[in-house]
């Protein structure tokens, strides 16, 4: 497995509309940064997680490595649904199975910072429609 592809991957799923699965993919891509100790290697074995909990270093793989030290990043913009649209920021939150909570402080968009909070109770069908609504106040 190699993180960055993993994460580039997500990130494709999500903007096809296959957002639970895209997902998915980020949060394991968090999961193995944490198994190793958030320096990801360049690549690993990509086993079954029901046949190890862990996984498993390649033996020449650099750790940690440039691309892979990128995956996270693009995989919380995944889970954010973080895009620049008409250069304002455009979001569609959404919370993954098993993650409470998210908090981006001081995300630098077009010369000032923003906070964004996305929690799992908000996952719901719901959402988007109060994400809109926020950006609409924002707009005001």
């Amino acid at each position: 497995m190699w993180p960055h592809d993993c994460a580039i991957a997500a990130e494709g799923l999500r903007r096809y509309g296959f957002r639970d699965e895209a997902a998915r993919v980020a949060v394991a891509v968090f999961d193995a940064a944490a198994a190793f100790e958030f320096r990801l290697p360049e690549l690993f074995g990509g086993f079954p997680r029901d046949a190890t909990d862990i996984p498993i270093e390649y033996p020449h793989a650099n750790r940690p490595q440039a691309f892979a030290a990128g995956a996270p990043l693009l995989a919380l913009r995944t889970l954010l649904g973080l895009d620049v649209d008409a250069g304002r920021l455009a979001y569609a939150l959404r919370a993954a199975e098993g993650v409470g909570e998210i908090r981006v402080s001081g995300l630098p968009v077009r010369g000032s910072r923003v906070e964004l909070v996305v929690r799992a109770a908000e996952d719901d069908e719901h959402a988007e429609e109060r994400a809109a609504a926020e950006r609409e106040q924002d707009a005001a």
